[in-house]
């Protein structure tokens, strides 16, 4: 068996991973350590006692998928063969056979018990070892499985490029909209409320489309008080889903003046045009900021 082992960054620099007690990342990395070398440990609960963690950090491994565990007590680490990539002339095959055969490989190169078409089982993977021999196995496997910024690890809720995908930048929203919302009350604490409802509209619009929101409210005598309430826009209002469609779809744009000329009486056409649009629109001030 080979003496040494190695760790990916990626896996052990996750907030799934960092937010675990430092305890639970101990008995992981000890875990690791020990494990065979196809990622089977066959006494966790003695390793366990032996660098003084508890049965609640081998628990929370497992309810964290960072570990797979068989009915026999023995259990794999899922993201074996992302930490290491051990020489055929060093390594010993599990003894864990029958377990090992339940296995599935995903192109993320994580262990998974899951049965699907596009896993591969262990076992087939070994096979073709078997066949083509070490070397060409070993590129194999490489080529198609080392680019796990490109695959989603849905076990353990987390995707490796995703996390950089998902790092909002919050501070830009806000310094777009006070630099393009000047008529608005100027947005200067972003609240986890905020950064929720910027999280989610990111999910639906690009920076541009929330860009151009900014504008289009912006250009909105209605939304900048121009109304018989003297109601007026915030950022939160805005940042609501239902509001930020509305704005995109033009409901609050300028009417044209072609349509509001003549009678400029309360009891007029531009006076019923007026309380139509407050009436249409009522719904839409009085959104809540809730559902994200």
């Amino acid at each position: 068996m080979a003496n040494k082992r190695m760790f990916n960054i990626k896996i052990v620099d996750s907030d799934a991973f960092l937010d675990m007690p430092l305890s639970t990342q101990c008995l992981y990395f000890h875990l690791n350590m020990r494990a065979d070398d196809d990622g089977f440990i066959g006494n966790p609960k003695k390793i366990m006692r032996m660098v003084g963690c508890s049965e609640d950090d081998l628990k929370l491994l497992i309810a964290k998928r960072f570990v797979l565990t068989f009915e026999n007590g023995v259990i794999v680490i899922k993201h074996w063969k992302m930490h290491n990539c051990i020489q055929t002339d060093r390594y010993t095959p599990t003894v864990y056979i029958d377990e090992k055969n339940m296995l599935f490989i995903k192109q993320n190169k994580s262990y998974t018990l899951d049965e699907e078409k596009k896993y591969i089982p262990v076992s087939k993977t070994e096979t073709k070892r078997n066949q083509n021999g070490n070397k060409m196995e070993t590129n194999r496997i490489q080529s198609v499985y080392t680019d796990i910024d490109k695959d989603t690890d849905i076990d353990l809720d987390i995707d490796l490029d995703k996390e950089n995908r998902d790092r909002v930048n919050y501070q830009q929203i806000a310094d777009m909209y006070n630099a393009t919302c000047e008529a608005f009350p100027r947005l200067t604490v972003l609240s986890e409320r905020r950064k929720k409802a910027i999280k989610a509209r990111l999910k639906k619009y690009s920076i541009d489309d929330i860009q151009r929101a900014f504008e289009m409210a912006q250009e909105s005598d209605f939304l900048k008080g121009t109304n018989r309430r003297n109601w007026s826009a915030t950022f939160d209002w805005i940042m609501c889903d239902s509001n930020m469609a509305k704005i995109l779809d033009g409901n609050y744009a300028n009417k044209d003046n072609r349509r509001t000329e003549g009678r400029n009486d309360t009891g007029g056409q531009a006076g019923r045009d007026e309380s139509l649009t407050e009436m249409a629109i009522r719904a839409g001030i009085g959104d809540s900021f809730e559902g994200f």
